[in-house]
């Protein structure tokens, strides 16, 4: 049976409509927003500025390693000298990587704008929208666009770690990138750019 002849135009189907439909005459509404009490701020973090964004805006930043936070350990991430490490590479591939070694600059962050800013892997590049959340007095980010593709050294660790990072925080020369529930981050130093 086709569409058209499952239904018969000329028969008319009624529907019950009720009459009366009951309306709540007073509508509960909160008088206030319900804002969380306490923001957990890691202790050693000096709670951000919304104005904090734009001294970031034109800075650039080196990862100085991942911190534990419950013991205080450093584990740096290789290569550490990339200059070093792509002119060797180069070499092996007669040129073939000198693209990579001019764009990428391992672990590394660019400030570009006061809401993007460019992330460097070992190897990778990462582009990054963030914002201040003044709500929760923490920047955050979102990774929009990231090339995952022959990833060297602790490149693959950076890179899975990043992926799981939602914010960070800000104070002087530090930039920590918190995960793991807040018992680990990355400690990035800012460098003259």
């Amino acid at each position: 049976m086709s569409c058209q002849n499952q239904f018969d135009s000329n028969k008319q189907t009624e529907i019950e409509v009720p009459v009366e439909i009951e309306v709540p005459v007073e509508i509960e509404v909160p008088a206030e927003i319900e804002v969380p009490a306490e923001v957990e701020v890691p202790a050693e973090i000096e709670v951000p500025k919304y104005e904090d964004i734009f001294s970031l805006v034109g800075t650039k930043w080196r990862l100085e390693g991942i911190i534990d936070v419950e013991t205080g350990f450093l584990r740096e991430l290789h290569p550490k000298d990339c200059d070093e490490y792509y002119t060797i590479l180069e070499k092996l591939t007669k040129g073939w990587v000198e693209y990579h070694k001019d764009a990428c600059d391992c672990y590394t962050l660019v400030f570009n704008t006061d809401s993007a800013f460019t992330g460097y892997s070992a190897y990778n590049k990462y582009l990054v929208n963030y914002q201040f959340n003044s709500v929760l007095q923490r920047f955050e980010f979102t990774i929009f666009w990231a090339t995952a593709a022959g990833e060297i050294g602790d490149g693959f660790l950076w890179d899975k770690i990043f992926h799981t990072i939602k914010f960070f925080y800000f104070k002087e020369n530090n930039l920590r990138f918190y995960f793991n529930d807040n018992n680990n981050y990355l400690l990035y130093k800012q460098i003259e750019s």
